[in-house]
């Protein structure tokens, strides 16, 4: 985990406090001078946006310091802080935070349930107003432990990593070869007027694939020639595409077909039991993933994915008539399926069938609209289109009315139309909206708000609203999407300019990755190894090493780039039967020799890089995430401690010590043999002593 080898505290409290913020300061580097202390009068500086700063800052520290006192309580910043600090901790599922008491009881601390149980101290001073020294050492012992939050986890945002990762570490990889399988395979050679060159994937509102297999109209008739590809580390990893045939009024059509193997994630998680997830929230996450990828594989950048790749999502419908009517419509229009009606509905309106409250029905007005003051000239220009289209449009909230009128439109309004541009994210008020927004999509988790944004980069559009697919005003027709998102239509979004939103990825990529892939290789690999080392003079460890860059780079074989480093073996192959995709998961051992210059030894070991890094990688190699690399940085951080967390916890399932990240500069040409060798030589000690040869 970053925070330790970069030990940091972010202290949250009112700007009317900061004296005694400073007595603190001054108290933790006196006793740890390496501690970095986050405060924010000194490390936001001027032209940052402050909400940015602040998150980064919560994310990047190994806790925070709350300073509860009379003037925090009424702070609406230090309310901020404290809401994004506990959604933290709940991710993690370990408190990032302590509180510290001063002026103030128990009994007057907001109602939060996580509250009850955080870590707290009161503070003490002495007669010189200087924090005592014994109190000291128990806070910085409070920040130095972790503390597991002892109940359900919660569920947070799996789905915009899921799509990402299955771009990535699927449809990048297969669409390249997709056709010319297609076309080679006896299935097409016999009907090519009935087997279109496209991967249908299934996606039930359920996310179970069995609904997709078990539907006796879908005959799986064979697998195409396989994709054999070098990913992450492992060797010759296959992709297995099955072909599929439906017969109908005497005619046999074929296709390839799949359901996502990714969202076994989201409906493992609504299954285990140490995981809050309610039936609207896997509902809403699979809307999210549904949405994400359709815009992913319909950019423009992406023309061969949108060309070959259709998401059919079905509720109370037979697959099999799902699946049989998408073919039939793509071979009747050939290969220029419209953009329209491949991608799915806006989140919003695929949210509307899950509420179960009927709120959706009863609102006043369609929209507001929200800007900062300089901006009116471009609302009432979108307000007076809208108005004209029919929609109830709410009076304009400009500059300072926004805090005051917020809530009330809220209530009233389906949708907030949020403008966007340089002047308004400079403005304090602007930012407490922005603040506003956030805390209120925490607590309610619902996300009605529709960014429109001018002459900003993608990179300052404020962190928390960046996973919603905005609309840009320098596009054409770009007042027309707003119209169709407002009445639930598809959103044609001008993807030719269009940047998607990378979302919360760090922690939900460390979600699919415990879920779908360490679960079942860890718990399986044990009897493969042994028949490979087996009256062998060698020896590896039982253990998976997961091998991590600074620079987040996992291309090709970890040999390829470091020479001291050779390929073994390629020894485990796990398959995974999960609706109608074959998922082929392999292992393979390296031996890494050690720098002895007089008797260099060979250390055999289990390694590959993490994918969801290469995931991180890759999306800031390409032209259509919203990522750059301070983002895939904070992001690579993010999800290494959240693998940790959730791996020591009940999610890993006891399988911890099966599997080790080992996280090395690899600008330093030297630095992995200097992380690896000592764990190697450590792991190899510990089985030669449990088995009695020492």
């Amino acid at each position: 985990m970053p925070c330790k080898q970069n030990p940091q505290v972010f202290i949250s409290y009112s700007a009317k406090d900061l004296e005694l913020v400073r007595e603190i300061q001054r108290g933790l580097q006196r006793k740890q001078p390496e501690l970095k202390v986050f405060v924010a009068a000194d490390s936001i500086y001027g032209g940052q946006p402050t909400i940015d700063s602040i998150v980064e800052g919560i994310h990047r520290s190994s806790k925070c310091l709350l300073l509860v006192t009379k003037n925090s309580l009424k702070s609406s910043w230090f309310a901020f802080e404290t809401t994004l600090s506990l959604e933290w901790s709940e991710q993690l599922g370990t408190f990032c935070s302590v509180m510290l008491l001063y002026g103030v009881t128990r009994e007057e601390l907001p109602k939060f349930q996580l509250f009850d149980i955080m870590p707290k101290v009161p503070l003490r001073l002495d007669s010189n107003d200087k924090w005592v020294d014994d109190q000291i050492c128990k806070v910085i012992e409070a920040i130095q432990k972790e503390t597991p939050i002892n109940h359900a986890l919660p569920v947070g945002n799996v789905a915009h990593a899921q799509a990402w990762s299955h771009f990535f570490g699927y449809h990048n990889v297969v669409h390249g070869l997709l056709e010319e399988r297609i076309r080679t395979s006896d299935w097409y050679k016999e009907n090519p007027n009935n087997f279109p060159i496209k991967i249908y994937e299934m996606v039930s509102k359920s996310c179970d694939s069995t609904s997709f297999t078990s539907d006796r109209r879908i005959k799986k008739v064979g697998g195409l020639d396989p994709i054999v590809v070098t990913r992450a580390g492992n060797k010759t990893r296959p992709y297995i595409l099955n072909v599929y045939r439906l017969e109908d009024g005497g005619h046999k059509y074929y296709c390839v077909a799949q359901y996502p193997n990714v969202i076994s994630a989201i409906l493992k998680m609504e299954q285990s039991s140490d995981i809050q997830m309610k039936q609207y929230e896997k509902e809403m996450q699979l809307a999210r993933f549904n949405y994400t990828l359709s815009a992913i594989l319909h950019h423009n950048v992406n023309k061969t994915c949108h060309r070959q790749a259709r998401l059919l999502q079905f509720d109370g419908q037979e697959p099999s008539e799902v699946l049989l009517n998408a073919i039939k419509t793509d071979i009747r229009e050939g290969e220029s399926i419209a953009l329209k009606q491949a991608l799915p509905a806006p989140l919003k309106s695929q949210q509307a069938d899950l509420e179960t409250d009927g709120e959706g029905d009863d609102k006043t007005y369609d929209a507001v609209i929200v800007c900062g003051e300089g901006d009116e000239g471009k609302a009432y220009e979108i307000e007076d289109f809208l108005i004209r289209q029919k929609l109830r449009i709410k009076p304009l909230l400009i500059g300072r009315s926004i805090l005051r009128d917020l809530g009330d439109a809220t209530d009233q309004c389906r949708w907030i139309i949020l403008i966007m541009t340089k002047s308004c994210l400079n403005e304090s008020t602007f930012s407490l909206l922005t603040m506003s927004l956030l805390t209120n999509s925490i607590s309610e988790k619902n996300l009605n708000i529709i960014p429109i944004v001018d002459d900003l980069t993608t990179g300052r559009i404020p962190t928390q609203l960046q996973w919603i697919t905005y609309i840009d005003m320098r596009s054409k027709g770009y007042k027309e999407r707003i119209c169709k998102a407002l009445k639930g239509e598809d959103i044609p979004l001008a993807l030719e300019t269009a940047h998607i939103p990378a979302g919360n990825l760090g922690y939900g990529l460390a979600w699919g990755y415990i879920v779908n892939y360490m679960q079942t290789v860890l718990s399986k690999f044990g009897p493969h190894l042994q028949k490979v080392v087996k009256g062998e003079e060698r020896s590896c460890p039982e253990k998976l090493y997961v091998l991590m860059p600074k620079s987040c780079k996992c291309t090709g074989l970890i040999s390829e780039t470091w020479p001291y480093v050779k390929h073994f073996s390629s020894f485990a192959t796990l398959t995974e039967d999960l609706g109608g995709a074959n998922i082929i998961k392999s292992l393979d051992i390296y031996y890494i020799i050690d720098d002895d210059n007089i008797r260099p030894q060979k250390h055999y070991f289990i390694g590959q890089y993490p994918a969801p890094v290469l995931c991180l990688w890759e999306m800031n190699e390409s032209r259509i995430a919203s990522i750059t690399d301070r983002t895939m940085e904070r992001e690579a951080e993010r999800f290494l401690h959240t693998f940790e967390c959730l791996m020591k916890g009940n999610v890993g399932n006891k399988l911890h010590t099966k599997c080790e990240i080992v996280h090395f500069d690899d600008s330093k040409q030297e630095d992995l043999r200097r992380k690896l060798v000592p764990i190697l030589r450590r792991d190899n000690k510990r089985m030669l002593e449990s088995r009695g040869h020492m």
